[in-house]
């Protein structure tokens, strides 16, 4: 009888071992904020002239950025780390265009305007003009304010195509197009 008390005291310290170890871990989450997209896809369109140099500035998925909710996800834990991962298609038709042409991501809370300057995310991508489909990937981990919207459940996105010194080398029209393939939320989070 005694031996067996003192392996139900082992077991008991093992177990409470175990759970206090299983506390400090990092517990990984994948949230798929491409699937609450309700149009993935878009496209703009305008008109070029020969030698004229345009400017462009085209916001994915809108002009506000597309905000996603998971208040479903791990409530009342504390997100101690987040990294949002994108893959965005970005088609041109049209005529031959030069010029640098920069992309961003950016990333805020709820209610903050999607595409100030503190919200970016990663660095700053190139668009080679002279490719008909450029793919515009990354993965960025997010700052104290973009946690603190994680926090609250919320995240508001979004990319932004601009370029100053765009120039067509003849009349027409030119139609960019995008496609969000993928945009996911890695969090981690931590049972305390």
């Amino acid at each position: 009888m005694r031996r067996t008390g003192v392996t139900s005291a082992s077991f008991v310290s093992l177990a409470v071992l175990v759970l206090a170890a299983c506390s400090a871990l990092p517990l990984p989450h994948v949230i798929d904020l491409k699937a609450q997209i309700e149009d993935p896809a878009g496209a703009v369109t305008t008109e070029v002239g020969a030698g004229q140099v345009e400017e462009l500035d085209l916001r994915v998925p809108t002009d506000e950025g597309e905000c996603f909710v998971f208040d479903d996800v791990a409530p009342g834990l504390t997100v101690h780390s987040a990294q949002l991962q994108w893959i965005v298609d970005i088609d041109y038709e049209g005529p031959e265009l030069s010029g640098k042409v920069q992309a961003r991501a950016y990333a805020t809370g709820e209610g903050d305007e999607v595409f100030h300057g503190s919200n970016t995310l990663g660095p700053v991508v190139t668009v080679d003009l002279s490719r008909p489909t450029t793919r515009l990937a990354g993965a960025a981990n997010l700052n104290p304010d973009q946690l603190a919207a994680i926090n609250e459940r919320a995240l508001c996105w979004g990319a932004v195509l601009r370029g100053d010194d765009v120039t067509a080398q003849e009349d027409g029209t030119a139609t960019i197009s995008y496609e969000v393939k993928q945009l996911r939320l890695r969090i981690t989070f931590s049972v305390i």
